[in-house]
């Protein structure tokens, strides 16, 4: 069977478009990191904060992102930004975790590389974990901006700090 070279060349355009766009994106310009004080009491608000580092960092104006938590060991309240100008998204609770953000604020205004502080209130003693999921990075124009990194989990010692209350389950 003889082929043609427009049934090849057709057959390498969709081979191409099956190509996940992931798989052709190019590598992210910005890499998220969590830290967390080491220690906290129940009841007291504790800080996680969201750090931002490489060349398009200082392009950030708005960020959200699911902060997880067991419900049982504490609550996510709200993401409180580091950018000038920028409003708080109403936290969107199930459980104790919540989708936290912000957005308008002004790109590169932050006074270190520390974007967001998300607030998370422990509610027992124990290694309270928080992780943050699906975060979206967006410029002031609306662009999303890829980021790398930002899912591991920062443990926080709550009063004792010895039983491990696990993050919540996503399915």
């Amino acid at each position: 069977m003889v082929r043609s070279t427009t049934s090849v060349a057709a057959a390498v355009a969709v081979a191409l478009l099956a190509v996940s766009p992931s798989a052709l994106a190019a590598p992210s310009k910005l890499r998220m990191t969590l830290t967390a004080p080491a220690t906290a009491n129940v009841g007291g608000d504790v800080a996680v904060d969201v750090h931002l580092s490489g060349p398009d960092a200082a392009r950030v104006a708005g960020f959200q992102a699911t902060a997880l938590v067991d419900a049982a060991g504490g609550d996510v309240v709200a993401a409180i930004p580091a950018l000038a100008g920028a409003r708080i998204l109403d936290a969107g609770a199930t459980g104790g975790s919540a989708t936290v953000g912000f957005f308008g604020g002004q790109p590169g205004s932050a006074p270190s590389d520390v974007v967001a502080h998300v607030l998370v209130t422990p509610k027992a003693d124990g290694r309270l974990q928080v992780r943050l999921t699906r975060p979206i990075l967006v410029d002031a124009t609306g662009n999303v901006l890829k980021a790398a990194g930002g899912s591991d989990a920062v443990s926080i010692a709550v009063g004792s700090g010895r039983p491990l209350i696990q993050l919540a389950r996503v399915s």
